[in-house]
Order: structure tokens, then C-alpha cells, then sequence
């Protein structure tokens, strides 16, 4: 157990047969054999810092610093050789240029430091059974050994005590609310004080507006991965900036063609711009055909290749395909999961917020297509995933700043960031931001296609001309999904129009006559925003 800048501190006796017990989001619980005067048990909890370690047979910590040791407690601080008062926690701190250790007992003990130069151990003064909690209390700060210095650093401890010493707090529930172009999550705990996850700490200064709701606490100390602060209530409220994608795909005028190249299952860019391209309205049955194609050969061909679906060892092609998946169901209003974005999700990292090992290339790669994917979703749930894992990777590009002002070793390296452009679009708050990109603007319009075929869609004297192609044998043409309500003019090659309701909205299928084009003319109320204009589909860029 080593802290950064910090003595190392070892057990009486090697921690022997650790077994992972246990292990969600929230929790990790590790067990093995008892030995005298060495932890059996280990916990982290991600609502509070540092971890657990369960003593059953006796607590001992040895170390190996040149000066005695401090021991502090709310009331005092003794040197080597005299017991503390009883106490629940007790801070040691080093005569050298190290940072404190906390230590928080399951009930009030007596500790003592004993031995000499380079063998030093801390112990309790009778035989302990329990748990005992290690933590950084104010992060990497380095104290001084003047007896002010010594003061001031025991009353920051006692001024958070009420946080740092408790029982780890349980969440209870996680609540999601959408609102016009955000959602609210409100994480419920069982008492306050919870962490308050590190990438909502750092993504706002990275430019993701990201807003906490509730009480915080100011920063108690800095840690090399992001600040530590807590809740001061029972629950962390926060809203994400995310622009809702409505379903269907979006009508958006303009001609603009997107040309159909050769799409390789297992690359990455070319399996993300052919997901970009099934996602607007003048998308045809030629792509169509494409997407069907490439989403079939890769079902097989990776069962071929790795039986397991390869997500952890290839994980950006499998977002790749988790936001071509996407692409396709926005379109079916399928109940059915995603199982590549299900599968991809497993390895989220509920400390980080970002994709596990995000460290390499491609984890961090998959990170920024799942985001994506998952933003494209219906279910609150997986909408909310998305925001997190966006405010992850900004998290991510800001640490190195972070990190590099307070003197720490700053993380290096690049990392791929996928649809950097698209994604700052799309996870922007609307009542601030109006300008965004217009890809984007083309996937947000309010009246979608539901039908799988291409529309073309031309500015009209009256309105808007929309335009597509019916083939034979096919049982409908146009289906169109609209929130508000618009004139319909039918202009070429049409029976009729019916409309029906579809998830609150009016439906409206167009009924053609024969094989051929067809056309009819839409008019917009008044006060509706006009459609968007298409542009070409953005290429993939990192």
C-alpha cells in the first residue's frame, strides 16, 4: 500500500489467496486467508475514498521512514512511544516531506508507533477486530512539520470529518428526468456525503456544460486522478446537456449526394461514415443494402474470429458496429437491445466514466463511438450512459492540465477522440448553444421518415417538395412522423394519405399508385423552425 509522495506501508505477513468476491459498479469485495496482524478482506467503495481492510486476528502497519512517526487525533497528536486517546480515526504523518495517511477504525481505538530508524510500526494498544479505512485526507498536499503546519492539517481533517469517517454511503436508486435538450440524473443515497464523481469535477472545464444541482462540498484535497469533494445531501442531481434525437430520420433539404465506397466489416472508419449515412433522410435502398450487408458479414465473420464477439479485444470495431446498429433501430422502433452497445457497456468504468483500460487506443476510440451510439437511443437510460461517457473523455483531456498545475506526473499521450466535432453538438445545451454543427442539425429535425427508403427533400413556392421512389411489390412508400401539424398537398403519383398517432406525434402514410417517383407538398406552421439543410455526410475523423 503505497501513496503517491508516501512512505510504503506493509503488513505484518504477505496477503495471501485475495479472491474477487464481488463486484458491481458501486462495490468490490476481496477475500483470503487470515493471518496475524494482516488484512483477510479488502473493499472500495466508489461513493467513498480510499479502502477497507478487514484485521481479524489484530491490526499492525510497519514502514520504513528514517524519523518517528506523528500520530493526530481530534483532540491531540503524540510521537513514537505514546498511545493516542481512544479515537475512531487517527492521521499519521512523517517528519519528511510526505503526505498524511488517515486510518478510520469500526470503533474508537488507541494507536502507538514503535521501533527506531527504517523499522517503525503502528499498532493498536489492544487486539483489534474490524474493519480499518486508509485514505488520502488532503489528497497529495504535502504538510509541513511546524506544529502549525501540523494544527492546520488536523483541523482540515476534523473540519470533513463528518465525511471522511463515516460508512461508505449506499446508493439507493438512480432517478432520470428528460427535459428539452438535457437530462437530470439524480443519484439517491442512503445519507449524505458520497463522492462526487471526479469526471464532473473536471468536464466542465473542458467545456461540457454539466451542471451538479445539489450541495457540494469545496475540494478537501487533490488527487492525482481529479479533486475530492462530497455531497451534503442525501443524493447527487445533475444535469447533462444531451440534444434528443427524436425517431426516424430527420427530413433535411437538399440534394447533397453521399457516395457509396467499399465498406470493410472490421474498419473502424468506414463502418462509423457508413452509420453517419444511414442516418439521414436521403439515405436509398442501395445503402440500405450496403448496412444489411456489412452488419451480416460481420455477425459471422467475428463469430469466425473470436467466439466471444471480440469486445474486449476489439473494442472500437464493435462500437463501430454498436453506432451502425443504432443507425439502423432508430428507423424500426424495435424493442430489442442493442447488443453490441450491451455488450460494450460491461466494461464501463464507474470511477472514470469512460470504457474499461480506456488507456489504450482503441478503448479510448470505443469510448467516444459508444458515447454516440448510446446518444441516439430512446431509453433515458442508455441517453444518460452516453452523457456520462461524453463527460468522461472531456474529463480525460483535461486531467494532464489538471495534473501538470499542482506539480503531479501528468498522463501523456494522445488519444484517439472519435466524431470530436459531432459529439460537441450533440452533447450541447440548446438554450445556450444555437450554432452546431450542421450534420447534426440535419439528425435533430422534427419531421422524420419512418419508411426505409430515401427522401429527397427541395425548398417549394409553398413549402417543401419531397420526393422519393416506389417500387414495386413494396406495401407502403412514405411514412412521415411529424409533432406538430403541417398541410400535405399530394402532387404526383398518389392515392391518398393516412394518418394515425404514434408515440404522441401524427403519422402519416403516403399511399402511391403505381411504380414510379413521387412527390407531395408539405407546408409548416407559422411559428415552426424550417427544416434543416443537408450537407454532405462529415468522414470519420479522430
Amino acid at each position: 500500500m503505497k501513496a503517491t509522495f508516501g512512505e510504503k506501508f506493509k503488513f505484518a505477513s504477505p496477503v495471501k489467496e485475495m479472491a474477487l468476491k464481488e463486484e458491481s459498479e458501486q462495490t468490490a469485495f476481496y477475500r483470503g486467508r487470515d493471518f496475524a496482524m494482516t488484512p483477510s478482506a479488502f473493499k472500495f467503495h466508489r461513493s467513498t475514498p480510499g479502502m477497507e481492510m478487514y484485521f481479524a486476528l489484530g491490526f499492525e502497519l510497519n514502514f520504513g521512514s528514517n524519523l518517528s512517526p506523528f500520530l493526530s487525533w481530534g483532540e491531540g497528536t503524540v510521537d513514537a512511544g505514546n498511545p493516542t486517546a481512544p479515537s475512531n480515526w487517527v492521521m499519521v504523518s512523517f517528519q519528511a516531506d510526505q503526505v498524511p495517511v488517515l486510518l478510520v477504525f469500526d470503533k474508537p481505538v488507541q494507536l502507538i508507533a514503535e521501533g527506531s530508524s527504517g523499522e517503525w510500526r503502528v499498532r493498536t494498544t489492544e487486539r483489534y477486530k474490524g474493519w480499518v479505512r486508509a485514505m488520502l485526507p488532503i489528497g497529495l498536499e504535502k504538510i509541513g512539520m511546524s506544529v502549525a503546519g501540523l494544527g492546520q492539517t488536523v483541523n482540515k481533517v476534523k473540519a470533513n470529518a463528518k465525511y471522511l469517517t463515516q460508512s461508505a454511503p449506499e446508493l439507493v436508486s438512480v432517478d432520470v428526468r428528460s427535459e428539452e435538450s438535457a437530462l437530470v440524473a439524480i443519484w439517491n443515497y442512503d445519507k449524505p456525503g458520497a463522492i462526487i464523481p471526479i469526471p464532473l469535477m473536471l468536464c466542465k472545464q473542458g467545456g461540457y456544460g454539466v451542471k451538479i444541482l445539489t450541495g457540494v462540498t469545496p475540494p478537501v484535497g487533490d488527487l492525482d486522478y481529479g479533486p475530492l469533494a462530497f455531497s451534503t445531501e442525501p443524493r447527487i442531481a445533475v444535469r447533462f446537456p444531451i440534444r434528443r434525437v427524436p425517431v426516424g430520420r430527420g427530413l433535411s433539404v437538399g440534394t447533397v449526394p453521399d457516395g457509396l465506397t467499399t465498406v470493410n466489416p472490421f474498419d473502424v472508419p468506414s463502418v462509423t461514415e457508413l452509420a453517419l449515412k444511414n442516418l439521414v433522410c436521403r439515405r436509398d435502398l442501395a445503402l440500405k443494402s450496403a448496412v444489411d450487408s456489412v452488419r451480416t458479414d460481420f455477425q459471422r465473420l467475428s463469430a469466425q474470429v473470436n467466439s466471444s464477439g471480440a469486445p474486449r479485444e476489439n473494442p472500437d470495431i464493435l462500437a463501430a458496429h454498436a453506432l451502425l446498429e443504432e443507425s439502423i433501430r432508430i428507423e424500426e422502433l424495435t424493442e430489442a437491445p442493442n447488443s453490441f452497445l450491451a455488450e460494450l457497456l460491461k466494461t464501463f468504468d464507474a470511477s472514470r466514466w469512460v470504457l474499461t483500460d480506456a488507456d489504450s487506443k482503441p478503448d479510448h476510440r470505443a469510448t467516444g463511438l459508444a458515447a454516440f451510439a448510446a446518444a441516439l437511443s430512446d431509453d433515458q437510460s442508455l441517453r444518460l450512459r452516453a452523457a456520462m461517457l461524453h463527460a468522461g473523455l472531456v474529463a480525460e483531456k483535461v486531467l494532464p492540465i489538471y495534473q501538470e498545475k499542482r506539480g503531479f506526473e501528468v498522463k501523456k499521450g494522445e488519444q484517439p477522440d472519435p466524431l470530436a466535432s459531432l459529439r460537441l453538438s450533440l452533447f450541447s445545451d440548446a438554450t445556450v448553444i444555437t450554432n452546431i454543427h450542421p450534420y447534426v442539425a440535419s439528425l435533430l429535425g422534427h419531421v422524420r421518415v419512418l419508411s426505409p427508403i430515401g427522401v429527397t427533400v427541395e425548398p417549394h413556392e409553398k413549402g417543401y417538395r419531397l420526393s422519393w421512389i416506389h417500387r414495386a411489390g413494396a406495401p407502403q412508400s412514405l411514412v412521415l412522423l411529424t409533432g406538430y401539424p403541417i398541410e400535405i398537398e399530394a402532387e404526383t403519383n398518389l392515392v391518398g394519405v393516412k394518418p394515425s398517432t404514434l408515440l404522441g406525434s401524427t403519422m402519416l402514410s403516403f399511399q402511391p399508385k403505381e411504380q414510379g417517383t413521387c412527390s407531395v407538398i408539405i407546408r409548416l406552421p407559422a411559428w415552426a423552425s424550417p427544416l434543416p439543410v443537408g450537407v454532405p455526410t462529415p468522414g470519420y475523423s479522430e
